[in-house]
């Protein structure tokens, strides 16, 4: 466990002293957990020990206003009244009771949109700016964790990065199909050329290393553009898992398409 920050009259048990959070030289050997003590989970339960008081919230403004009125007798809700808070990733559940005295209806108030199935858009957007920066889970949550903002679980952020994969995959093609009829048209040849790269990493921090993925891309001489990618890997998690408990394999869109 941490440093606690303590502010207000409250403390955040995922938080460290200000300090702390600006001494570099322990970024690379803190633990990265050492936010250990909040609920990591997809929904926190009513007896966590995280209060709406403690720490940051990402909101949109605009969505949270709109419901800032009861919707049993329109009062203006404030957030001074919340009851209790559930946490959904980075998305919130606020409860909230109509001020009025003949009313006292409890609210329910969402902290931002969420999508058709129900997942908060920020859960999303995270996700996108985590593989958009080359940044992975525990980066994401650590880097949320110094912010004072109560960090999602590392397997919510694995499941939104999975439910999002083919699409971004797809973008990627589609990315890489607009690249290369722009390098055609920028020739006259009938033939194009590209430079060509791959990796398969075998060696780090000078022990031996053989990396269960590899990587190529191919770019075009005249737009500097990738025109075309492929990656391969060895590794299953899902058939690791019941490898090892020898089971039965379930059906599943394995990620594998590499042996040796």
């Amino acid at each position: 466990m941490r440093a606690t920050f303590s502010g207000n009259g409250y403390k955040h048990s995922y938080s460290r002293e200000a300090d702390d959070c600006y001494n570099y030289s322990q970024t690379a050997d803190h633990d990265v957990y050492y936010d250990a003590n909040i609920a990591l989970v997809e929904t926190v339960a009513e007896d966590s020990d995280i209060s709406w008081r403690d720490g940051r919230r990402i909101v949109e403004l605009k969505h949270m206003a709109d419901q800032m009125f009861c919707v049993k007798c329109s009062h203006p809700l404030h957030l001074s009244h919340i009851v209790d808070e559930k946490i959904s990733g980075l998305g919130s559940f606020l409860h909230i009771q109509c001020p009025s005295p003949q009313c006292l209806y409890i609210n329910t108030v969402t902290t931002g949109k969420r999508n058709e199935k129900g997942v908060f858009d920020i859960n999303n957007k995270a996700t996108i700016a985590m593989i958009h920066s080359g940044m992975g889970p525990t980066h994401l949550q650590n880097f949320l964790a110094a912010c004072n903002i109560p960090p999602p679980n590392q397997s919510t952020i694995i499941r939104r990065e999975k439910e999002m994969s083919k699409s971004l995959l797809s973008q990627a093609k589609q990315s890489c199909d607009r690249a290369r009829d722009k390098e055609k048209n920028s020739t006259e040849s009938t033939s194009m050329e590209a430079s060509f790269d791959a990796a398969w990493q075998t060696r780090g921090s000078g022990c031996q290393y053989n990396s269960n993925t590899g990587h190529s891309s191919m770019i075009g001489p005249n737009k500097d553009k990738v025109i075309d990618f492929d990656y391969r890997t060895r590794l299953c998690s899902i058939c690791t898992h019941h490898f090892s408990r020898r089971e039965t394999v379930p059906a599943h869109v394995c990620n594998s398409n590499w042996e040796g």
